[in-house]
């Protein structure tokens, strides 16, 4: 037993006497890695940075063909109902070859995509169709400051009217104060157009319908009698409308007419 504890002593001092071998020690040269590649912001990142969404005006203009006007504005109505908009202006009018329809429709800026999808299904062909966008957003953040430029001067003249010592001062400060206010009240209307063009987006409508003219001798000769009839009228209403004119005229026509009778031969 002494023997094996003797052998097992001197294993461990002779492991003990064998020199230390550190690990190799890999270098690394940092120029030789490529740095990684720049990644741009993308769009909502930018956004969500300013704090909201750019301001867009979008403005559009479709002009097509109908051969049932009354039929395509009343489908054109039911959707703009559907998406919540109105109607601004509707004119109607008829030259020598078509009647027209003139809509102008407010639509909330959200639903102007799928109201166009709507609209190219009812409609062969477009013969104009204009999508204008304006940014306003530089101007939308330039007014607000300069409205809150506006207000910050107006508590400070409020202020002052507060300690005028007397009627001079106080008068003047309240012209300020008018003033300012005005300018308030200016911008404010500014920004309440500008948010109601961002939100409320305008569609220019023009659909026609063609007129079939026919071209037979009877129906020139029938304008024809139509025309010279409206020129017989015109000339009336012309006679009644200058009768002082046109009264004197044949009095001075008369006394010239006599003189040159009376002249001697």
């Amino acid at each position: 037993m002494k023997t094996i504890v003797i052998i097992l002593l001197s294993l461990t001092v002779f492991a003990c006497q064998q020199p230390y071998e550190e690990a190799p020690q890999v270098q690394v040269d940092l120029m030789r890695i490529p740095p990684p590649e720049p990644r741009e912001p993308s769009l909502e990142l930018i956004e969500n940075k300013k704090g909201e969404a750019r301001k867009l005006v979008k403005i559009s203009y479709l002009e097509f063909e109908t051969i049932d006007q009354q039929g395509t504005k009343k489908s054109i109505m039911k959707m703009v109902s559907t998406h919540r908009g109105y109607l601004a202006k509707d004119h109607e009018y008829k030259s020598n070859d078509r009647t027209s329809v003139d809509l102008e429709i407010r639509l909330p800026a959200a639903h102007l995509e799928q109201f166009m999808i709507e609209l190219s299904h009812n409609v062969d062909k477009f013969d104009t169709k204009n999508i204008s966008v304006n940014d306003v957003t530089e101007e939308y953040v330039d007014i607000e400051a300069r409205l809150k430029a506006k207000r910050e001067i107006e508590k400070t003249y409020s202020k002052l009217l507060s300690k005028a010592l007397n009627v001079t001062e106080i008068l003047n400060i309240e012209k300020e104060l008018g003033t300012i206010r005005t300018d308030i009240e200016s911008i404010e209307g500014r920004i309440r157009l500008l948010s109601n063009q961002v939100d409320y987006t305008t569609v220019n409508l023009r659909f026609y319908k063609k007129i079939v003219i026919p071209n037979s001798i009877l129906s020139r000769i029938g304008n024809a009698l139509k025309d010279g009839l409206d020129t017989l009228i015109w000339l009336c209403l012309a006679v009644i409308r200058y009768w002082p004119i046109v009264i004197l005229s044949l009095l001075f026509l008369g006394i010239f007419k006599k003189i040159g009778l009376r002249k001697p031969l």
